[in-house]
């Protein structure tokens, strides 16, 4: 049966080397692990089999990115607003009413 799961998975990809790698679980109608070594001693016909995937790795970071909690803005650095005057006004104060 591991060979039949590894072919079907072949050429799929993401999970596919994932499946090669053995890291799924086949789960029994009683939720019990089939281990694929008593597969041919403990299956029964009629049986409903279910297959668990394990968790897949967190993808890694790309190389040369920022470090961990910083931020890259592609614009360059934000130019420093004055906090004294609204923004849009000038220095001109109001407009006349």
């Amino acid at each position: 049966m591991e060979e039949l799961i590894k072919q079907a998975f072949l050429h799929v990809d993401i999970i596919g080397p994932h499946i090669q790698q053995g890291h799924y679980d086949l789960i029994g109608p009683n939720g019990e692990i089939i281990l694929p070594q008593v597969w041919e001693t403990m299956i029964e016909p009629d049986w409903a089999v279910t297959m668990h995937m394990w968790p897949m790795p967190e993808p890694k970071p790309h190389p040369g990115g920022p470090p961990p909690g910083h931020h890259f803005n592609p614009h360059g650095p934000e130019r420093r607003r004055s906090s004294h005057r609204p923004h849009g006004m000038g220095g001109r104060g109001r407009p006349p009413v």
